[in-house]
């Protein structure tokens, strides 16, 4: 991606995003959404699309990348393994399970699916690819994810975290979209992985939050633990790959041959 569609991007982000923000705080709104409750600003997931829109870029446009194929296997872990994670740390400190389910969580399911491919038209689409040229799956995760971390930490404050809460859900945040990141590129570089992952996640969330048993620290240390895994699985994919490698072919100096 060039510098001026870059530029471009991260000015209309930073513009659409500010009039939520004082929505949220001018107002105090909040998002019923199957018993869980958001500020109004978190209806700021248009921004990341209007960003990409705005960065342009032909055949590497936001929505070209969004067509991307994904492997099979991927998407299947990326629509089970975000929301399993969350769940299964959740319930474990809370010692007890979700309540109930409500009615309108189809409805939710089907509101989050939208807004994850509004912001994954950006994360994913658009910046993934960019810092991926300059650096590793890692680092690019984590780039990603501090600034998503950041750009979520006032809807996070009026809904009312406290220190604690508030530093495990940004915590979360990072290393969540350290795994989206992973995940994408093993399937292959599909956006799509990220959109199914990011709203699976939110409609764990969505669960545990309804009963008030979601933990922030606890899904984070899981998601982390998951990010590793994946990390070292990769490095030893690499180190196989290697060792299958047939060795360079050995090249004879002229002036020594004869």
């Amino acid at each position: 991606m060039t510098q001026p569609r870059l530029l471009r991007f991260w000015v209309v982000f930073a513009i659409t995003t500010v009039p939520f923000y004082l929505w949220g705080a001018l107002t105090d709104g909040e998002l019923d959404l199957a018993g869980a409750r958001l500020p109004i600003s978190a209806l700021m997931f248009v921004c990341p699309a209007l960003a990409a829109l705005a960065a342009g870029g032909g055949r590497d446009a936001a929505g070209q990348r969004m067509r991307t194929p994904p492997r099979a296997l991927w998407l299947i872990v990326a629509l089970v393994v975000p929301s399993v994670l969350v769940l299964v740390a959740s319930i474990a400190v809370a010692g007890t399970g979700p309540s109930g389910i409500s009615v309108s969580l189809v409805a939710v399911t089907g509101a989050y699916f939208v807004a994850a491919v509004c912001e994954e038209l950006g994360w994913t689409a658009v910046l993934m690819p960019a810092l991926l040229r300059t650096r590793g799956v890692l680092s690019t995760g984590a780039v990603i994810g501090v600034i998503w971390a950041l750009w979520h930490l006032i809807p996070y404050v009026q809904a009312g975290y406290g220190s604690a809460m508030l530093l495990g859900q940004l915590a979360f945040t990072v290393v969540f979209r350290m795994l989206l990141v992973q995940m994408t590129v093993a399937g292959g570089g599909a956006p799509i992985i990220a959109v199914v992952g990011h709203a699976s996640s939110n409609v764990a969330w969505t669960l545990l939050a309804a009963s008030g048993i979601y933990s922030p620290v606890a899904s984070a240390v899981a998601v982390g633990v998951a990010v590793l895994v994946l990390t070292c699985l990769r490095v030893a994919s690499r180190r196989v790959e290697g060792a299958d490698s047939p060795p360079p072919p050995r090249t004879t100096n002229p002036e020594t041959s004869q």
